[in-house]
């Protein structure tokens, strides 16, 4: 297995034009090549931003890297992203069953993948209205396996509640340069659904018993870490109480249990809820591969910061490790 060296790394929305959600589920065509697929709308491309110069340091196509995919990444996407296709949060299609027969195809399809690693190279365009996207070469017999490779991506993804992830990397042995993309489902989507069912049941009536046990909650995990666990502010009114184990996974024991929760500022709490900080078993803080160099800058992310992790957390924050934070693959190996 090859050893990398991390660049930097960035994510966008996915919004590829094929994969529009009113065209997620259609009905099939078939293609030049005589393979059939879903009729889609528009280019197979991926929208990343409109700072040209950036992004052509970023994914350096002077130098012809090589994008992959890794197919634990998409196994570990298909296994969170049953719910949404179960319960969308957008219009995929025409109905909810037909959108998990589709769920269950692609599960089958990822099973029958014999590769571990999915190779894809692309180029980009940069349109009038200053949009820069990834594009594929043109569909011919050399280039179908980027074709076919891409097409797990598409079909797999849903628009809009996914982001893709892309680290810079380098071979410490060849120099060549690989771009490795990861697909998340937006973390945020259980706990706006939790928030927003709260926030009903609140407009009902005032859950007396359940606003008494967030305050004792606050008030113990503030006596436990009485400063943000990584900038150290003080000032109660700029902190807040976070749980380690999101509170809409947490059963009625968890979800005021003084042990599940930090102190932290509003956008250290919004790193590490969104995966792109954490603490490892003995409360060292560790930064994502996925997290950019420039926010880390920014925030002065760069030192080495460590938090008291009492036996009783370390049940929360191994669930937050496996689920919440953002990993890199197995077969991906990066070396400091």
């Amino acid at each position: 297995m090859e050893k990398f060296k991390r660049v930097d790394s960035f994510d966008v929305t996915f919004a590829d034009s094929f994969a529009r959600p009113e065209f997620k589920v259609k009905e099939e065509k078939l293609h030049v090549d005589g393979r059939v697929a879903r009729k889609g709308v528009g280019e197979k491309r991926i929208y990343c931003g409109r700072d040209e110069a950036e992004l052509n340091r970023f994914f350096n196509f002077d130098k012809k890297p090589i994008f992959f995919i890794q197919k634990d990444d998409l196994e570990e996407y298909v296994e969170k992203v049953e719910k949404e296709f179960l319960d969308p949060s957008y219009h995929f299609g025409s109905g909810v069953k037909e959108t998990y027969n589709l769920y269950c195809e692609y599960c089958q399809k990822l099973n029958n993948l014999q590769e571990d690693r999915l190779y894809l190279h692309f180029s980009y365009t940069y349109d009038n209205q200053n949009r820069y996207y990834l594009v594929l070469p043109k569909r011919k017999k050399e280039t179908m396996a980027d074709h076919l490779n891409y097409d797990f991506i598409r079909d797999i993804c849903l628009p809009r509640v996914t982001r893709l992830c892309f680290i810079k990397l380098v071979d410490i042995n060849s120099g060549q340069i690989y771009i490795y993309l990861k697909p998340f489902l937006k973390y945020d989507l259980e706990a706006e659904r939790a928030e927003k069912a709260i926030l009903r049941q609140q407009k009902q009536q005032v859950n007396r018993k359940t606003r008494i046990g967030q305050d004792k909650y606050r008030a113990a995990i503030f006596n436990r870490y009485p400063y943000c666990v990584v900038t150290k502010v003080t000032d109660p009114d700029l902190l807040i109480a976070c749980h380690i184990k999101s509170y809409s996974m947490c059963n009625s024991k968890e979800q005021y249990d003084e042990f599940n929760g930090f102190s932290m500022t509003p956008t250290i709490h919004t790193l590490f809820d969104l995966g792109y900080l954490t603490f490892n078993s003995d409360g060292q803080m560790v930064l994502s591969d996925f997290f950019r160099n420039m926010d880390r800058r920014c925030l002065h992310l760069d030192g080495v910061v460590r938090v008291t992790i009492y036996p009783e957390s370390q049940k929360y924050l191994e669930w937050h490790n496996a689920n919440i934070f953002k990993r890199t693959s197995r077969g991906v190996d990066i070396v400091e």
